[in-house]
């Protein structure tokens, strides 16, 4: 979490786990779009539940904005599309 206070070396596009230890990875999303530097990073949710990918794909007004989600279990070839078609 402590990276968020970077302003200097935003990326283009992050994968979050939602179930990642220590943390909700929805309260790290929450936190990316509150933040004024990193809110408009895209942010690909990547989850095993399927509740969870239909809340963030229908952004539910409770929850922070995913740009994508993908279910698990996925292909690498799918995140590796997703990337390419950022970095192009």
């Amino acid at each position: 979490m402590h990276r968020l206070e970077n302003h200097e070396d935003i990326p283009d596009v992050i994968f979050l786990d939602l179930f990642i230890p220590e943390v909700p990875g929805e309260d790290v999303l929450r936190k990316i779009r509150m933040n004024p530097y990193w809110k408009d990073v895209e942010v690909i949710v990547i989850t095993a539940s399927e509740k969870s990918a239909k809340l963030f794909a229908d952004h539910d007004e409770s929850m922070p904005r995913a740009d994508k989600t993908i279910l698990k279990p996925f292909e690498f070839i799918d995140l590796a599309n997703i990337l390419r078609s950022k970095i192009q």
